[in-house]
């Protein structure tokens, strides 16, 4: 149980103080709900300023560009895997170009000519350094894990299946991070499930409003600017990256 925000007792919140009337606590409440909306207006005020003001959107990708629409063969991309794949064709003796995403356990088609060879790759291991999207191009010698790398001609069939088990080391920071973003997760899955949303603000049920003042405290925790989209990725919860087709 919390402290009290009128008396500064613990063990209970000011909805169970006993020093107010039942019409101070109901002017309270009244009091905080206002400003909770008060405060999610002027983030919502802050958002249309943005859009007025064409600020750049995140979480969009790129449209897929097919290595060649002229194709002599067609095949289909099978992801069988837990992880987003991003897929590249060699343009020279040199570089790679991307042309497809494939989301987790989906598939895509291509077309592409005999002489194409196409190479597969974890989309996690190409995230931009504090960005969203992955390379456009990459060199062929390239140090990401490689799920599928061929010449179109030699691969025998028609449906290209990646169901390679992908469990990249992690460093201690990594770990960390992990731990410390599914704790986070977690704390806010509860809060969703005690709390009606309005706006970017959390009112309490009533009949959890014991846990209220945890509640606000997890709306006070803030993620270090350190942790990227690829951090929540690796660490398996929601992110910009999940799904990013």
């Amino acid at each position: 149980m919390g402290k009290c925000s009128h008396c500064g007792v613990h063990g209970h919140t000011y909805l169970k103080c006993t020093q107010l009337t039942h019409e101070q606590i109901k002017e309270i409440k009244k009091k905080k709900k206002e400003e909770k909306e008060a405060v999610s207006q002027r983030r919502v005020q802050r958002q249309q300023r943005n859009v007025v003001h064409n600020l750049p959107l995140v979480g969009v990708a790129p449209a897929p560009l097919p290595p060649d629409p002229s194709a002599d063969l067609q095949f289909q991309i099978v992801n069988m895997t837990d992880h987003e794949l991003v897929c590249y064709y060699k343009i020279d003796q040199v570089n790679l170009k991307r042309f497809v995403y494939v989301p987790s356990h989906s598939s895509k088609p291509i077309k592409c000519k005999k002489d194409t060879q196409i190479s597969i790759f974890p989309v996690i291991e190409l995230v931009v350094e504090n960005g969203i999207d992955t390379r456009q191009y990459v060199t062929v010698e390239n140090e990401f894990t490689t799920f599928f790398n061929k010449v179109m001609a030699d691969f025998d069939g028609d449906t290209i299946i990646i169901d390679i088990e992908y469990n990249p080391p992690k460093s201690e920071l990594e770990e960390w991070k992990e731990l410390g973003l599914k704790s986070h997760f977690l704390l806010k899955q509860i809060r969703d499930m005690t709390s009606q949303k309005k706006g970017d603000e959390f009112i309490v049920n009533e009949k959890y409003e014991n846990i209220e003042v945890f509640i606000e405290m997890i709306q006070a925790i803030v993620i270090p600017n350190t942790c990227t989209e690829a951090d929540k990725e690796k660490a398996g919860i929601p992110s910009a990256l999940t799904n990013i087709t």
